[in-house]
């Protein structure tokens, strides 16, 4: 339900124009940078056994290109990891996520984070098909 209230009071926004030659995920990940800049934690991992730069690694990576991850929670039912990507271009094709820590089991999920169908894990990647402008919720559950 809208606020009867949003209209009224002070607002502020920020807005950028970005000219650019490069393909549509620069312009994808300027958006984010100026709308939702990122968060950075450090691992409990990371705070016990300091490492070299060698050793850091992204909490999520995927491989293609026009996969944006949206969103990394905690399950509202306290079982694992909600990852939210999405296909951004028309594109469509074979998408591995690796994460940073070993994983016991992934499974699609609907958006309402119910359990869908399993997916192959190989250590701590996992690969589905992604097909265009295709919303994916997955359950990572860390081993």
């Amino acid at each position: 339900m809208p606020d009867p209230a949003a209209d009224r009071g002070r607002h502020q926004f920020a807005y950028s124009l970005l000219p650019h030659t490069a393909g549509l995920e620069a312009t994808i990940a300027a958006g984010y940078a100026l709308n939702d800049p990122t968060l950075v934690f450090e691992s409990r991992r990371a705070e016990r056994e300091p490492a070299g730069d060698s050793e850091r690694a992204s909490f999520l990576a995927t491989d293609f290109p026009s996969a944006v991850v949206e969103t990394v929670k905690g399950a509202e039912d306290g079982r694992g990891i909600i990852v939210r990507l999405y296909e951004s271009q028309r594109r469509r094709g074979r998408v591995t996520l690796a994460a940073a820590f070993p994983l016991a089991e992934a499974r699609r999920a609907d958006l309402l984070e119910r359990d869908g169908d399993p997916l192959e894990v190989k250590g701590n990647t996992i690969s589905f098909d992604l097909f265009p402008y295709e919303i994916v919720t997955l359950r990572l559950i860390p081993a």
